[in-house]
């Protein structure tokens, strides 16, 4: 329901102090889309919806670092496989078969699981083709966040010849997308370079992405890094390291988004670091391709600027955010030891960091004048009790997951209500449709040669 004005009423705030802290109760005054009025006690009139929250959290909402809605329907069908393999044998050709209403479908169920789990803004690689596809479904669904096509010029097999965009058509694409879809529907929508990796991107093409990143004032968003024979396959292409090529090139800055980032030297560690790049961690896809472990208390230590993401369905096989800080916390418990990393780091990561990083202007904190992407809590579930305010983040980190959801609020509207989606589509027609179009992907994955 889109509530143009709502009263949350009785319900605390998740608050970025010196620590992290459970404030209130409070009266929460959401006026179109911006957070008008924080207070103990709101007076109300007729036209103002009135929600009671009592026993309540509300967060700042979730942003999803790293994901593709293009793969929401290659969910199970590419399991057991390094990296490399992954990519040619099915994750490539299945891409190349998208139509339209594929890759329209598959973004809208990714989407609902993300708006599910509470995510509120993304960062999504999309497919060679068909890329109005997935910024129609951000449109239908409410979500904030950005994304674009996928970029490539040299294919690792014949499968995934389809995908492959000339170096000299990209600043035709992307002029198009970036008058048809950037900084569109309020803002909540923003186009996004992605070039995929630096071993399916000739050395034209990324000089040509960072020249028209320059041009349009776009951020780059790039794997890397993330596997150790694709490192080497960098290393006998260009001579350097994956951080050292892209930097050679010109391509990393504070509006440089590096996927996954776990096979990285000391050298390279301090090129992340004097250019502002935002290092995107992907944990439980790392693990689930075999890829490795990020050393992300080195990289924080070094000041590198870290925000969480889930990756795709096909290497994860979710997209829950909470399930992704629980793990890069234990991972890092297994390298370092108990103590790591300050467990309120993980949830800043989620919210406050990742808006500060991703320069997401008035978000990732609930303050009066921001805008309304906003997360109800809801602590007192089975899988979180016993409740204790002050053990709120190891609740939030370590316990948690869609079923305290209570409601997603995105600029402002409500797409999750007293714990249902609330997109505009019925659940029942978004999964008919995922079993419909995945068959079809399906069928044409078993015709190729």
């Amino acid at each position: 329901m889109a509530y143009n004005n709502v009263l949350l009423k009785n319900i605390h705030i998740l608050q970025f102090n010196k620590k992290i802290e459970i404030k209130g109760p409070f009266d929460i005054l959401i006026e179109d889309n911006i957070i008008k009025s924080i207070k103990n006690k709101i007076k109300t009139d007729k036209n103002i919806i009135v929600k009671d929250y009592t026993n309540r959290i509300l967060m700042p909402g979730f942003v999803q670092g790293h994901t593709h809605l293009c793969q929401t329907l290659f969910r199970g069908i590419a399991d057991d496989l390094a990296l490399l393999d992954w990519l040619k044998k099915y994750i490539m050709p299945l891409e190349s078969f998208h139509t339209y209403e594929t890759l329209y479908w598959s973004s809208i169920l990714g989407i609902a699981e993300l708006i599910s789990n509470g995510v509120t803004t993304i960062i999504d690689m999309a497919t060679a083709n068909y890329t109005d596809a997935v910024f129609q479904a951000m449109a239908d669904t409410g979500i904030r966040g950005f994304s674009g096509k996928m970029f490539m010029d040299i294919v690792l097999d014949n499968n995934s010849i389809q995908l492959i965009t000339k170096p000299n058509d990209i600043m035709k694409d992307v002029e198009f997308f970036v008058n048809k879809w950037h900084q569109t529907y309020s803002g909540r929508i923003n186009y996004i370079l992605n070039p995929r990796f630096a071993v399916s991107c000739s050395k034209e093409m990324l000089k040509n992405i960072k020249d028209i990143a320059d041009y349009f004032g776009l951020k780059i968003h790039i794997h890397g890094s993330e596997n150790k024979n694709e490192v080497e396959l960098v290393r006998k292409k260009t001579g350097f390291f994956n951080v050292e090529y892209l930097n050679h090139l010109g391509l990393l800055s504070d509006n440089t988004i590096f996927v996954h980032s776990i096979w990285v030297n000391e050298d390279e560690i301090k090129i992340l670091k004097d250019k502002s790049v935002v290092v995107a961690h992907c944990p439980i896809s790392n693990l689930k391709l075999s890829s490795g472990i990020i050393k992300l208390k080195k990289l924080l230590d070094n000041n590198i600027k870290i925000i969480i993401g889930s990756d795709g369905t096909p290497c994860n096989n979710n997209l829950d955010i909470l399930q992704e800080i629980k793990i890069a916390s234990i991972l890092q418990k297994y390298q370092y030891g108990p103590d790591a990393i300050d467990t309120s780091l993980f949830v800043k990561m989620i919210t406050m960091d990742a808006a500060k990083f991703l320069k997401l202007n008035k978000l990732g904190e609930i303050k009066e004048g921001y805008i309304a992407d906003l997360v109800v809590y809801n602590p007192n579930k089975i899988n979180t009790a016993p409740y204790d305010s002050e053990k709120i983040l190891s609740h939030l980190v370590y316990s948690s997951n869609s079923s305290n959801i209570e409601a997603v609020i995105i600029n402002g509207k409500f797409v999750k209500d007293n714990y249902k989606l609330n997109i505009g589509i019925p659940q029942e027609e978004i999964i008919a449709n995922a079993n419909k179009q995945y068959n079809y992907l399906k069928s044409k994955l078993k015709l190729q040669p």
